[in-house]
């Protein structure tokens, strides 16, 4: 992966997150939108992520015949605890304070033990407490996400997703010696991911997510593996280009059709939780990431590299921040100046957070293993 392939990721975690900020700013000063900018920002975070996820698994085990499901386990968990467990305790801060003010708190009945607990073990919204609810009506087994911490069952669903992947590529041995045990650990860790692919919040997202991931193996081989060296790509840049001038106009179709034909004439707000769109924007992404690849000799900018390392940690925390300052007698009122301060305030926080809690994720990581061997 050249300079200029891992820039344009940066460049578009950059935009997911910021795209995601921005929708909440302009939600919680009441105004209408005509598109739902934050759910592109969802479809791009699960684009990225499945194709980076799949990508860099590759290459760990290609490099390392010893990178097995533990050591991919350890990898994912540190990544996505380190920020995400100092994560729900802000929430915890922030709610508890706002609700002990006598702010107004928009979900007080999630701020509870029980909903803490359920989302530090990425239950959030999992399907099994769905089903209960819905056959059973056993209400306490159903779990949301946790007080203002709305966006976090991206987390939880991107949470299950790693772990279906990770024991599907890299657990082949068990599926070989105890074809038991593979399907029923992979049913039992899959359940959200499938569910997600046609139904509950952001349906069709995980489908997205394997989508990208396959384009990612494909990529690995056909360069990577010598399967299709780099260089020939050059050789077919122009149909590369009118394949995306496509794309792009097949995808345009799709938003005037969902948001204005079907809806006889008359503008609606379109979602992006839409597998037909999030196909083509998968499509369009690797035929950039690949054209992106026959340069050489490029390198990575240090200030795209920056902004997208702090993004998780501002997609987690910018919601409750957001909230926080709204009902805080704080509110939007004020117009652009107030909302460019939402803006810099999340931002700041988000730097912030990364250095106290994410940026040291490798080390811990480093030290488990370390003291496991």
């Amino acid at each position: 992966m050249n300079g200029h392939q891992s820039t344009f990721l940066d460049f578009l975690r950059v935009f997911a997150a910021q795209l995601v900020l921005v929708n909440h700013i302009i939600s919680a000063s009441a105004l209408t939108q005509p598109l739902k900018l934050g759910n592109f920002g969802v479809l791009i975070f699960f684009t990225l992520s499945g194709f980076l996820i799949c990508y860099t698994t590759l290459e760990k085990r290609s490099a390392n015949s010893d990178f097995v499901f533990g050591k991919y386990f350890v990898d994912r968990f540190f990544r996505i605890f380190v920020p995400y467990i100092p994560c729900l305790f802000l929430i915890l801060f922030l709610d508890t304070l706002l609700i002990a003010s006598g702010g107004h708190h928009e979900f007080p009945q999630y701020v509870s033990v029980k909903q803490f607990i359920a989302n530090l073990f990425m239950l959030q919204q999992h399907p099994l407490g769905l089903f209960a609810d819905k056959i059973f009506g056993w209400v306490q087994l159903k779990f949301a996400t946790f007080g203002s911490g709305r966006p976090l069952w991206t987390v939880a669903t991107e949470w299950w997703i790693y772990i279906m992947f990770g024991w599907m590529l890299l657990k082949q041995d068990t599926l070989r010696s105890h074809p038991f045990k593979f399907f029923i650990v992979l049913t039992l860790v899959g359940m959200a991911p499938l569910f997600n692919m046609v139904a509950g919040t952001g349906e069709g997202m995980a489908l997205v997510w394997f989508v990208s991931a396959g384009l990612a193996y494909g990529y690995f081989q056909w360069t990577v593996q010598g399967k299709y060296p780099t260089h020939k790509l050059n050789q077919h840049s122009n149909l590369a280009g009118i394949i995306m001038l496509f794309i792009l106009g097949l995808m345009i179709l799709r938003i005037v059709w969902v948001s204005v034909i079907q809806n006889h004439f008359q503008w609606k707000p379109f979602e992006f939780y839409d597998f037909s769109f999030g196909f083509l924007f998968v499509l369009a992404f690797f035929l950039v990431f690949v054209w992106l690849g026959t340069n050489k000799g490029t390198r990575r900018y240090h200030w795209s590299k920056f902004m997208a390392d702090y993004s998780y940690s501002l997609y987690l925390i910018h919601y409750p921040i957001v909230h926080f300052l709204r009902n805080f007698e704080f509110n939007l009122q004020g117009g652009l100046g107030t909302a460019l301060i939402y803006f810099v305030v999340c931002n700041v926080s988000a730097i912030l957070f990364w250095w106290a809690f994410e940026r040291h994720f490798p080390t811990l990581k480093k030290a488990w293993l370390n003291r496991a061997s």
